[in-house]
């Protein structure tokens, strides 16, 4: 989690300088930090006023960012086709993005009761969240019916990259039907959410540009790394004084991994918004080409 899970949203204060291919300063910086500071406060405000919201608007944001992560990731890395309407974009997003969020939650009901219910615990509520019964049928079905539909537009536009979908839709199915959902989760979003967001913004930073020995990522990964130091410390900070905020003295590991995912879901608002920001940026009106890639070299 700390080197490859937080370093992914600790580049977001270069991500438009390198889209708008400019420079640090510090007043960009000032002026960026406290606004992404804002968005934060703004939504550990929300998990005590409202910590069943909060939750479920978690849930929301981080179904929707990772289909946005694979659908980028599948067209800029994969040359994959575009979608040929918003509906069908809004089916990548549903089916890349629920496999990790929404089914583990299905496959594991009662795992996910007590993750919710040490989530809202640390923020006095002790209401449980159950998916089970009828709700749990009913989201089987909506899940089966989505992947339905995403294989059908695969197979139904150019076919380019079908069975590329099919396997990555059986393994992640796989996947998260049979490890245990916090492993799971936390090995999806280090080693593929991360890693393919982390790639986009190699990708996007100008210093990345010079000739490389083809294959050699050893200069663009340790400037990416000493890059997203400075706040991936700052997470770590904000996740002590949330801790002493709290006012607990003892807690178990267990317990600590639901603070952090609390506050994981205040750093995912602002982080969600700029990447929303990120792609309309990149891509031309026709949605067909990210215009930062392709203009580079001008």
């Amino acid at each position: 989690m700390v080197f490859l899970g937080l370093p992914h949203g600790a580049l977001d204060h270069l991500a438009p300088l390198f889209i708008k291919h400019r420079k640090l300063t510090p007043r960009y910086l000032v002026l960026f930090v406290l606004g992404y500071l804002a968005c934060v406060g703004l939504y550990l405000f929300f998990w005590h006023f409202a910590p069943v919201g909060a939750l479920v608007i978690f849930l929301l944001f981080s179904w929707l960012h990772w289909g946005q992560g694979d659908a980028y990731f599948q067209r800029v890395f994969e040359n994959r086709p575009q979608a040929r309407n918003r509906s069908e974009e809004l089916v990548r997003w549903l089916v890349r993005g629920g496999l990790p969020i929404f089914l583990p939650a299905l496959a594991f009901p009662s795992v996910f009761a007590r993750v919710a219910a040490g989530i809202l615990g640390w923020y006095g509520h002790a209401e449980t969240i159950a998916l089970g019964g009828s709700w749990r049928l009913a989201g089987i079905a909506l899940l089966a019916l989505l992947i339905g539909a995403y294989l059908w537009l695969s197979w139904s536009g150019k076919r380019q990259g079908f069975w590329r979908d099919v396997w990555e839709v059986v393994l992640l199915l796989v996947f998260f039907s049979l490890v245990p959902p916090i492993l799971a989760v936390g090995v999806y979003f280090c080693l593929w959410h991360s890693a393919r967001h982390l790639a986009r913004l190699m990708l996007l930073d100008d210093a990345n540009c010079l000739p490389l020995t083809r294959g050699d990522l050893t200069k663009p990964l340790l400037r990416t790394a000493w890059e997203a130091i400075p706040m991936t410390v700052g997470a770590l900070v904000m996740l002590a004084g949330l801790f002493w905020w709290t006012g607990r003295s003892v807690i178990t590991p267990e317990a600590l991994v639901y603070l952090y995912l609390s506050l994981i879901a205040a750093l995912t608002f602002p982080h969600f918004l700029l990447v929303l920001w990120m792609d309309r940026e990149e891509f031309d009106q026709d949605r067909s080409h990210p215009v930062s890639i392709r203009g580079r070299g001008n």
